[in-house]
């Protein structure tokens, strides 16, 4: 028996068919729905860095043709770099995007398949327990913040609430945790199978 997986269409062929192949369950509908929200804060992610391109853009050319810098662009560049890796991640994780190294487990993949997903099933669970910490920090942060109407920048000059952002950043880790959960559940069943994931 052979099996093809591919990302959305996986397919099974057993030993006396021909011609005609049996599809493997696709992507469940709450799968497809995880990846849309996924796609979606991604997407505000990146309309939300090319905005801060054109702010800085903006910013530089006001400040040497027209000696009139804008305000407060230092700090909204500092609290958006936070904002935008936190809406972007968790699509990264979902897809298995993030940076590692593959000397180990590209080789392992081909030898012994079972223990590769076995490596990446406790990767992803210890970028879950991770972000399980990050998510518990970040919303004792947004408590107090809401509290004590903490803000970025200088009274008098530009202020801006830190709530939004540390909202954002709860959201952000929440949703990885998801997408860390979902890539533990995929592993673990490509490690039952022996087909790499």
């Amino acid at each position: 028996m052979t099996v093809e997986a591919g990302d959305v269409g996986a397919r099974e062929v057993g030993a006396g068919e021909t011609g005609r192949a049996r599809p493997l369950a696709g992507p469940s509908l709450p799968y497809r729905l995880l990846e849309l929200a996924l796609t979606g804060l991604a997407w505000l992610g990146g309309l939300w860095l090319v905005g801060l391109m054109l702010l800085i853009c903006c910013d530089v050319i006001g400040r040497s043709f027209f000696n009139a810098p804008i305000t407060g662009v230092a700090e909204i560049a500092a609290f958006s770099v936070i904002g935008i890796v936190s809406l972007q991640l968790p699509e990264t994780v979902l897809h298995n995007r993030l940076t590692r190294t593959d000397l180990l487990i590209e080789p392992l993949g081909r030898w012994l398949p079972r223990s590769a997903e076995l490596l990446e099933g406790l990767f992803a669970l210890a970028g879950l327990l991770v972000f399980a910490v990050i998510f518990y920090g970040s919303l004792a942060f947004l408590q107090k913040s809401l509290a004590s109407s903490e803000f970025y920048g200088v009274q008098g000059v530009f202020t801006f609430p830190t709530w939004p952002v540390r909202l954002i950043l709860v959201i952000g880790t929440a949703a990885s945790i998801v997408a860390f959960l979902v890539r533990v559940l995929v592993h673990l069943r490509a490690c039952r199978t022996g087909v790499r994931a």
